[in-house]
């Protein structure tokens, strides 16, 4: 076999021998993917928590192939309400070097503070969207907040202004995507759709998804998850769905992982399911993930190349000790598992990159020794571990 490879390769050359053997092992079903052995090639702080405190880290990769990590800025405290900056830093070189900060949105603009939700990237049309929410209050919580949607077309460079988007979800008193990555549906039904999910108020609460169909033109409002008891004050223990991250499955279905507020039933995460590209969420399609150990955080997902990847803080009490874990059956069973933090963590965010010299993951994520919101890293993972 090695001398029939040689005097091949002599012939016709390295890389047709690849192909050769690839279609070889294909015929004899044997698995030509790499193991998944994530590797940390490397980490950066991009914002550290002295004259802001920074929360709530978005990474996307561009349509141009840079990536870009956006953060709050919250300027007088550390909750979600009061004066606030989003800030933006872009790089070109798959994440070795990142631009300054450059500010996007000012309480100049919207008084009280906004709150980031999505980010979702149109391949087709080359468009990045991001929502966010407008406080109209100053209280510790936002109780009342108007959606927004602003936009993008010179690969996150420039940023356009800011529509405002209540009519889309029928006079929400409160409305937030993600936070986190919405998704362009790669598959059918409704290939080509653009969908996040958000979470509302106590009168509108639980998880509910938009959606446009004409390239982010026009949304609507499409599936939901309501809590239960809706629209009534909560306890501990009620079913309250929250902060949620979605993903496209390989048969064009979207899993919907979500925040579990007040532990219905356990401290770990609620998945649901929809097989109508999220009209409509079935209760027959929504579990509990035993697995997935959580205290009532945000947390991030990616599907990539037939694996699913999830992060979040794994403690059941606290925010700390965070974790990779990664599935081969769609998040039936986690084997795969990397601790990347062992003390505070927070929020995160996923995205990946596809190149030449390897696949890769970037993790933006909350983090500290003190509070889980000292610095927001970036973390790039090799996922095949560099070979």
């Amino acid at each position: 076999m090695f001398v029939y490879l040689d005097d091949m390769a002599r012939s016709v050359g390295w890389s047709a021998v690849f192909v050769c053997v690839s279609v070889l092992c294909a015929i004899r079903g044997v698995e030509s993917q790499p193991k998944v052995n994530p590797l940390v090639v490397e980490q950066q702080l991009l914002w550290e928590s002295k004259r802001y405190t920074y929360r709530i880290p978005i990474i996307a990769q561009t349509p141009g192939g840079a990536l870009i990590a956006i953060a709050e800025g919250r300027k007088y405290n550390s909750g979600d309400t009061g004066s606030k900056v989003v800030e933006i830093k872009r790089s070109t070189d798959k994440g070795s070097v990142w631009s300054s900060s450059v500010t996007i949105l000012t309480d100049t603009q919207f008084k009280q503070g906004v709150n980031l939700g999505s980010v979702i990237v149109n391949r087709a049309t080359r468009v990045i969207f991001l929502w966010f929410e407008h406080c109209l209050e100053s209280q510790h919580y936002c109780e009342r907040s108007t959606p927004y949607l602003m936009n993008s077309t010179d690969d996150g460079l420039t940023w356009n202004k800011p529509r405002n988007m209540s009519s889309v979800v029928g006079g929400a008193k409160k409305f937030v995507t993600g936070p986190g990555l919405g998704i362009q549906k790669k598959l059918a039904p409704y290939k080509g759709r653009l969908i996040t999910c958000g979470h509302g108020d106590h009168l509108s609460d639980g998880v509910f998804c938009v959606v446009s169909d004409d390239n982010g033109t026009t949304w609507h409002a499409a599936g939901s998850m309501k809590s239960i008891p809706f629209g009534r004050k909560k306890v501990d223990g009620d079913f309250n769905p929250d902060e949620s991250q979605l993903v496209e499955l390989p048969d064009g279905s979207l899993m919907v992982n979500m925040r579990n507020q007040l532990h219905y039933h356990c401290r770990c995460r609620v998945v649901m399911r929809s097989t109508d590209g999220g009209e409509t969420f079935p209760l027959e399609q929504l579990y509990l993930d035993d697995t997935l150990v959580d205290s009532g955080v945000h947390a991030s997902m990616l599907y990539h190349r037939d694996v699913l990847f999830f992060a979040n803080p794994a403690s059941s009490t606290t925010r700390e000790d965070f974790k990779l874990r990664w599935s081969h059956d769609n998040g039936t069973t986690w084997p795969g598992l990397k601790t990347l933090w062992t003390e505070s963590a927070g929020y995160s965010c996923m995205t990946v990159h596809d190149s030449v010299d390897g696949a890769f993951i970037f993790i933006l994520y909350e983090k500290g020794t003190s509070t889980d919101y000292q610095w927001i890293e970036m973390i790039k993972l090799s996922i095949y571990g560099g070979l």
